[in-house]
């Protein structure tokens, strides 16, 4: 039976510490992941358009092998706001065939998971796998260097090309 993580977050914008964290979940054992953009944050975080998010998540994956990534636009189609037990529901519902299912989180959310909702969910359907940051970058810093910076700057050591050239092509993040 495949072992499959789904791994939900902002992805705004999508870094190589969510590709680093991506290629340990295979060396760990899990055959797939499915990737999904967050469409409608519950905390009311602001993000970037959905549209862009998801398109820099395929980008910024389209190096892995088509049959062990995933990623997942099954949030903009479930009622707002996209509350992680919802969408792990429709991803099962939606699977071909019978597989064993873990939700991937970073332990910067552990202390809050409690407060989560449907958590019993959760715990029953996917549960929880929790991953350290393996790297000391986020979604928020790299947010902060590319609003500060030259439009000629390089981040290849935290973006991949291509969403890098994504970011510039269509002025995010300014």
């Amino acid at each position: 039976m495949d072992k499959i993580g789904i791994y939900g977050g902002s992805f705004n914008p999508i870094h190589t510490g969510h590709i680093l964290a991506i290629s340990q979940l295979f060396l760990q054992g899990f055959d797939k992941i499915i990737v999904v953009p967050c469409y409608n944050h519950p905390f009311g975080k602001e993000l970037i358009s959905y549209e862009h998010r998801v398109n820099m998540c395929r980008l910024g994956l389209d190096h892995l092998k088509q049959d062990m990534i995933e990623v997942s636009t099954i949030e903009s189609k479930l009622p707002a706001p996209s509350y992680t037990c919802n969408t792990i529901q429709a991803i099962i519902d939606q699977a071909q065939v019978k597989c064993k299912y873990n939700t991937i989180f970073g332990f910067d959310l552990e202390g809050d998971f409690n407060k989560w909702h449907g958590i019993d969910i959760i715990r029953q359907l996917a549960p929880p796998y929790w991953m350290k940051r393996i790297s000391g970058k986020s979604s928020t810093l790299v947010r902060q260097m590319l609003k500060y910076s030259r439009g000629s700057s390089d981040f290849s050591e935290i973006l991949p090309r291509k969403v890098q050239e994504y970011i510039h092509k269509n002025e995010l993040y300014k």
